[in-house]
């Protein structure tokens, strides 16, 4: 079974920053995210590669690293930026799960500030 089976627009692979550290530490944010892009990449370009890995680090078949990376990769994002339709999602989650009363705008939880341009 997969997550995505069931809610088709959702951000799963997200990157996390206090405030404190990206107003001390800027560059060092906007390496760390560039990194996580080419690793990304990198990822979705070496399928093979990939799957080796898992069979190797993570003792995983072929068949199940293989289908490991079919399931997973779909929810990669080679540009760091979040979706409207999945940030919508992410916001009714909130309510419905009584975290929040009001449907919040996540768009003023992020920021793009850090990503390459």
């Amino acid at each position: 079974m997969s997550f995505g089976d069931y809610i088709k627009d959702f951000h799963t692979h997200v990157l996390y920053v206090t405030n404190k550290f990206r107003k001390k530490n800027p560059d060092a944010v906007r390496r760390f995210a560039k990194a996580w892009l080419e690793t990304t990449k990198l990822v979705l370009a070496d399928k093979e590669l990939m799957i080796k890995r898992a069979m190797k680090q993570l003792k995983f078949s072929r068949t199940v690293a293989e289908k490991a990376y079919r399931i997973e990769t779909p929810a990669f994002s080679t540009t760091g930026r979040f979706s409207a339709k999945a940030l919508s999602v992410i916001a009714d989650g909130l309510v419905v799960t009584k975290m929040m009363k009001t449907k919040p705008d996540l768009r003023k939880a992020y920021t793009e500030e850090y990503l390459p341009k």
